[in-house]
């Protein structure tokens, strides 16, 4: 397959790009200027790209040919607090916009975009939390699959760790091991390494519509809660589901493969399920335990 991938100088966009020039695809990366001239892979070019400004008439050229898309650009949760919202607007809806259209036009059959699981808070008591980018996520999935539901794959991720990245890894789990819940906006965790599978998937063979990358999976806090219970060391890659997983899960310290679910209400994971809402890491094991055992 010939595939194009946006955003491809960004941490999901880099190791998307490389996973599927590995796995003997023809890939073409496009990222913002300025562009590095070293290949992020063999035999993968590397040119400029700009979300708003890059001419139509030029996506078009790109696109010919072209047999899906995998767009990863886009402003992200901390452009909130950086740019106005009409810029955030600008780049994650009129931008996806704006490639869609090109890619319908040039006869693309797959047009993956990479959302987040943060839009269901839009359906959830939290949405007056919501910022610019939750809702330009979301207008960018529902121009999406209006236009052309049939080519369209929405993937909802949530927060993508990434192995190597210090930063975010000493976030997650200081030296201590010890978490304090203090939200409940359902933002998983998943890693870099499972989220590029699944793109991967969506590429090959998974068939269009909105998807869960970790469908069913508790809150970023929650999960953060359980493996500071688990371990002081706990494994960078680490995805839930379901209710009964997570209960599995608080029982050992092994990581669950990932796998790909329709977005539903029914799959979101509730505190609710084991007969509480938890504020501390303690009260959170607490009644996984519990729950287990009354099973």
């Amino acid at each position: 397959m010939r595939v194009v991938v946006t955003g491809a100088l960004g941490r999901i966009g880099a190791a998307v790009t490389r996973d599927l020039a590995a796995g003997g695809h023809d890939v073409l990366a496009l990222a913002r200027p300025p562009v590095t001239p070293a290949p992020l892979a063999p035999g993968v070019r590397l040119i400029p790209y700009d979300a708003v400004h890059t001419p139509m008439a030029e996506l078009a050229v790109h696109l010919s040919g072209v047999d899906a898309v995998v767009h990863c650009a886009g402003l992200h949760h901390d452009a909130d607090r950086a740019v106005p919202p009409a810029t955030v607007y600008d780049v994650n809806t009129a931008g996806t916009a704006r490639l869609a259209l090109a890619a319908r036009t040039a006869g693309v059959q797959r047009f993956v975009f990479l959302s987040s699981t943060a839009v269901s808070v839009l359906d959830e008591p939290f949405a007056a939390l919501a910022g610019s980018y939750v809702r330009s996520k979301r207008d960018a999935e529902r121009f999406l699959t209006t236009i052309d539901p049939a080519s369209t794959v929405v993937l909802r991720l949530g927060w993508v760790v990434d192995p190597a990245d210090r930063v975010a890894y000493d976030r997650l789990w200081p030296a201590d091991g010890r978490i304090v819940i203090v939200g409940s906006l359902p933002v998983p965790l998943l890693g870099l390494t499972d989220a590029v599978t699944m793109i991967r998937a969506c590429v090959e063979r998974t068939g269009p519509g909105i998807l869960d990358g970790v469908a069913g999976s508790p809150t970023q806090a929650e999960l953060m809660a359980l493996v500071a219970a688990l371990t002081t060391n706990p494994p960078r890659i680490l995805d839930v589901r379901t209710a009964a997983r997570l209960i599995q899960l608080s029982r050992s310290s092994g990581a669950v493969p990932t796998w790909l679910a329709q977005s539903t209400p029914e799959c979101r994971f509730s505190w609710e399920r084991v007969g509480v809402r938890p504020a501390t890491w303690q009260q959170a094991i607490t009644a996984l335990h519990q729950a287990w055992d009354g099973e």
